[in-house]
């Protein structure tokens, strides 16, 4: 008995020590290499124009035994009118929108919204754009929805994001939906 309580207590000091290290991992890499960047937009849209066509094998089995496409269909659930989807991405949240709906999607990487297309569907009017999220070229109260999951943490002003994303939603309609599932970096 004392020795599975000792082969699991080391266990799980094992898995701590091994998450601190990846955090330490990962703060020293901000330290080192991203903060010293002279253009850290530009590396952030490489970094999604590479990742692109491996993203959804990558992340398909990931999503299928977490509760992340459960978050989506929720959250694409709530949307009505005219959506417009930040942050896109390869359009992982394609399959949940209801029939009929009206989307508008952008992104700021060619190569994702390539993928994105190839998605399409017949069952709901979606039109894919390449547009900075924090500077787009829609009129004021355009949507009546704005929806981002999973985007907003990898915009270096996600404070302007939010501005950008209030002021195309029109007054009085649906509120913004975000979903944030970790600072990048």
């Amino acid at each position: 008995m004392i020795g599975r309580f000792v082969g699991a207590s080391v266990a799980l000091f094992g898995i701590a020590a091994y998450g601190s290290y990846k955090i330490n991992e990962a703060k020293q890499f901000k330290e080192l290499y991203f903060d010293t960047l002279p253009d850290k937009r530009q590396y952030l849209l490489q970094q999604h124009q590479n990742a692109a066509y491996i993203y959804d094998p990558t992340f398909d089995s990931y999503e299928h035994t977490s509760k992340i496409a459960s978050y989506r269909k929720t959250l694409v659930g709530l949307c009505q009118g005219k959506i417009l989807e930040t942050g896109v991405g390869t359009s992982r949240n394609l399959k949940h929108y209801p029939q009929g709906s009206d989307v508008t999607a952008v992104d700021w990487s060619s190569n994702v919204l390539e993928v994105a297309l190839l998605k399409s569907t017949s069952n709901i009017n979606i039109s894919y754009r390449l547009e900075d999220v924090e500077n787009m070229s829609f009129k004021d109260n355009t949507f009546d929805t704005v929806l981002d999951t999973f985007g907003l943490e990898y915009y270096l002003n996600p404070e302007k994001v939010i501005s950008e994303m209030k002021r195309v939603c029109k007054p009085g309609r649906q509120d913004i939906i975000t979903y944030i599932w970790q600072k990048h970096l």
